[in-house]
């Protein structure tokens, strides 16, 4: 699961690339979240920032709607809706599997 620590380095990731417009915002988060901060390891603070999260989210849900659109076209006919949803999901799985096969090989 997510960790707090996590949740804590992106909110200040978040604050610190937008110091000019929350510069109250981020004293008061630095505060109150020092603490966590100052056990954070130097290898935890390579996380994504919050932007490249959500754009990964809204990437994903796009995606997700473009395939349900993909397979409504096959309403008419359940059975083929079926098929069609076991194959792109599969299909989806092995592309992920790839992915994390690469992802484990690659140097580092």
């Amino acid at each position: 699961g997510i960790q707090r620590t996590e949740v804590v380095l992106l909110v200040l990731g978040f604050l610190r690339g937008e110091a000019e417009h929350f510069p109250e915002t981020l004293k008061s988060f630095l505060k109150e979240a020092g603490d966590t901060v100052r056990t954070v390891s130097s290898k935890q603070r390579n996380v994504k920032d919050l932007t490249s999260i959500l754009a990964e989210y809204v990437e994903l849900k796009e995606e997700k709607a473009r395939r349900s659109s993909l397979i409504s076209a096959f309403t008419g006919d359940s059975e083929a809706a079926k098929n069609v949803t076991r194959t792109v999901e599969g299909m989806l799985q092995l592309l992920s599997d790839y992915e994390l096969v690469r992802t484990a090989q690659a140097p580092a």
